[in-house]
């Protein structure tokens, strides 16, 4: 194996620049040995390829490509597409392969697991945001009968180029990395790689965008990885001790949450609901929606009633990760009405905070901060170590949260293709930076440049 070279920028730089070494694997020889038509069974046996199976799947467009590294190793993956029936299986939540990749995910390690992967958030979004002029497919990536991962990715070609593979970051994926053990990372990279798409050229290049810091991808993505930091999440970490965290939030911040907490302990109904099955769920997004259309979303056309694909998403979604005790709603309840709400995902030690809406009238309660110090209270008493803000914005930093950041990750093929493909994706200004640091010459250009603005502004 090469050995490991590790390139870091400084911790307050917005992009960080790294190579790995490269995967432990023979080049893998492409064996395109036969289709199957996945409407007819939910496991796949290999067979020659034959006129009447290529018709079916002509229909059905979902194809098997196998890869061989050795007498002893076999991998295969299957490309499903929306016209076949494991498509609608799918984003059913039903049949064998449904079964197998929650079983994966659920037998992954923390750091080997996004949230955004998780098959219920991917299969409601697969079933939400069906836009016809983008080539959707669910790349389901095997060693012999064991499941390795399961990679919903968008095709993208222009120009007659060769295709690319990009994960979907739409919101509310807010971006999703690779679902797999560590120990075949690279395995499931070099594959999805090499496999021809259309019966045409294998892709040019892999993307991840906004993958968490803290995940496996970020340390065994192959020599041919480029990532690059291009956002951060507000993270507030919560102690062992509760009153550590109030302590750390400092006193302002303690003496505004009273004052609002007595302003709405005032109306006699004043209450938190805390909501955790799928029936709750259902009707916590439905009163989120009512609080929506009376904040200032709805003005700007961001609640949910703007947005219906959303709408179904998290209806889809939620309701299934309740039933693995993983969705959190608290609503916010005063005079007569619903004033605030919140909904929750919990993965593990972490809880993730997508949706907050709050009533316009009732700004003088902060339901906001009502809300957020709910879900702070409720963390220490549930293991939760990590309440995760999902984006990063100007009102987060008065609960003095930890910056984490998310990069975009690019896996490219090793070998010359890889190289040129990986050099036209990097722009001349970071090649430059690059062989900055590489030279050590960073420094002097950046002295030279401050040099230069000094005598522009005196001149």
């Amino acid at each position: 194996m090469r050995a490991t070279t590790v390139r870091k920028r400084s911790s307050n730089s917005p992009q960080e620049f790294r190579t790995f070494p490269a995967p432990s694997l023979t080049p893998p020889q492409v064996d395109r040995v036969g289709h199957a038509d996945f409407a007819a069974c939910d496991r796949i046996v290999t067979s020659n390829t034959t006129p009447a199976v290529d018709s079916v799947l002509d229909r059905n467009r979902s194809a098997r490509h196998l890869l061989s590294t050795g007498p002893e190793f076999r991998m295969a993956v299957e490309i499903i597409t929306r016209r076949s029936d494991a498509w609608t299986d799918l984003v059913a939540q039903r049949g064998l392969l449904w079964s197998e990749w929650c079983e994966l995910w659920n037998s992954l390690g923390p750091s080997e697991r996004d949230p955004a992967t998780h098959p219920a958030w991917q299969t409601a979004w697969l079933a939400t945001h069906h836009d016809p002029e983008r080539d959707l497919r669910v790349f389901v990536c095997r060693d012999a009968n064991r499941l390795l991962s399961v990679v919903p990715l968008e095709v993208v070609a222009s120009g007659g180029q060769q295709p690319s593979l990009l994960a979907p970051a739409d919101v509310p994926l807010e971006g999703a990395s690779l679902a797999t053990r560590r120990d075949t990372t690279p395995r499931v990279l070099e594959l999805l790689l090499s496999t021809p798409i259309d019966d045409g050229p294998a892709p040019l290049m892999l993307e991840f965008e906004r993958v968490d810091e803290s995940l496996t991808l970020l340390e065994q993505g192959g020599p041919g990885c480029r990532i690059e930091q291009n956002g951060e999440r507000s993270v507030i970490p919560i102690p062992e001790n509760e009153a550590d965290l109030w302590d750390r939030l400092g006193s302002n911040l303690r003496g505004n949450l009273r004052k609002a907490h007595n302003k709405w302990k005032r109306y006699p109904d004043a209450r938190v609901d805390e909501l955790t099955s799928p029936e709750e769920i259902r009707s916590a997004l439905d009163r989120l929606a009512e609080v929506e259309a009376r904040s200032w979303k709805a003005e700007h056309g961001t609640d949910l009633a703007s947005d219906q694909p959303i709408r179904d998403f998290f209806a889809a979604a939620l309701p299934q990760l309740a039933s693995e005790g993983r969705s959190l709603a608290h609503v916010l309840f005063a005079d007569g009405r619903d004033i605030g709400a919140q909904l929750s995902v919990k993965f593990g030690d972490e809880l993730l905070v997508h949706k907050i809406a709050f009533d316009a009238e009732y700004k003088d309660c902060a339901p906001g901060n009502l809300l957020l110090k709910s879900v702070l209270e409720y963390a220490p008493q549930h293991g939760i170590r990590r309440v995760n803000l999902v984006t990063s914005l100007p009102w987060h930093q008065r609960w003095k949260p930890t910056p984490a950041a998310t990069y975009r990750v690019q896996v490219f093929p090793v070998g010359f293709r890889g190289s040129l493909t990986r050099l036209r994706a990097v722009s001349a200004r970071d090649r430059l930076r690059n062989w900055s640091l590489h030279l050590g010459l960073l420094p002097y250009l950046r002295a030279l440049r401050d040099r230069l603005q000094r005598n522009r502004i005196a001149g």
